[in-house]
């Protein structure tokens, strides 16, 4: 594949040369864009749709997924870089979408001219295919079932397991960690007045619904001996914009995924 695997944790800032199209899938309405490297890449804006009241929370929570993906040494991961939305490129997508009769691009429009700065760029696979089958290592399927118990992530099932089959070089990629659904919930939790009270039941939650893919591995599943502290947790964090909302929330968040990592407990119903 021309992907290529995340090296590191550096992202670049790149700004956008040409809209391609907006994807038929994604509740984010994604946006397939060709940015100023030359490479093809999927846009996950800011703005989103996914929480109607809050602006970033699916895009951090993505981002973060892959750095932390990314110094657990999870090789199966697209690269991932800053894409640059600003007045040019606003211009370029009314003038793309401005009349369009179809809803997903009027939808990703609205979703452009609420992102202004910093988004999520997703390099391109080529030649892949949506994963379809049960042809996964166990080494793939610990690693994964691990790390969506880390961040509670149930968004893979049969018919959308969020994994990429490349033709190319025969690997399977993990994609699309915008759905962290107990996650995005404990961001609403964390505000409340008995966020005390309450962020503790995130610390061992089961968070696996009754069709995510792999569910039938969850209850045998090899506990990888990963540990990473709060203070790590908050290094990775302070790497993402800082006008991205979800910095208000920092503390709370690493420790929530601090205390579920390596935690065996996440894994029990």
């Amino acid at each position: 594949c021309s992907n290529g695997e995340s090296e590191g944790i550096l992202m670049r800032e790149l700004y956008i040369n040409e809209i391609k199209e907006v994807t038929s899938y994604g509740n984010s309405h994604p946006i397939i864009v060709k940015a100023e490297d030359n490479n093809t890449y999927v846009l996950k804006t800011r703005a989103d749709g996914t929480l109607a009241d809050k602006v970033d929370y699916g895009i951090f929570m993505e981002t973060l997924s892959y750095k932390l993906l990314q110094k657990f040494g999870f090789k199966n991961i697209p690269t991932i870089e800053y894409l640059i939305i600003d007045d040019d490129f606003i211009q370029d997508a009314k003038f793309l979408f401005g009349d369009s009769k179809n809803e997903r691009e009027q939808v990703a429009l609205a979703n452009i001219k609420a992102s202004k700065g910093l988004n999520l760029g997703v390099k391109w696979i080529e030649n892949s295919e949506k994963f379809i089958g049960e042809d996964l290592s166990q080494e793939f399927k610990k690693e994964t079932i691990n790390y969506d118990g880390y961040i509670m992530n149930s968004d893979r099932n049969k018919s959308n397991p969020n994994i990429l089959y490349c033709k190319d070089d025969r690997r399977k990629y993990l994609i699309d960690f915008g759905g962290a659904f107990e996650m995005l919930v404990a961001f609403y939790i964390i505000e409340k007045d008995t966020a005390l009270f309450e962020i503790p039941k995130f610390y061992n939650k089961f968070c696996f619904n009754d069709d995510y893919l792999l569910l039938d591995e969850v209850n045998g599943v090899t506990t990888i001996k990963n540990k990473i502290s709060k203070a790590e947790i908050d290094e990775l964090i302070d790497e993402l914009p800082i006008d991205w909302e979800p910095h208000k929330l920092k503390d709370e968040i690493a420790y929530i995924i601090s205390q579920r990592v390596g935690n065996k407990e996440i894994f029990k119903q």
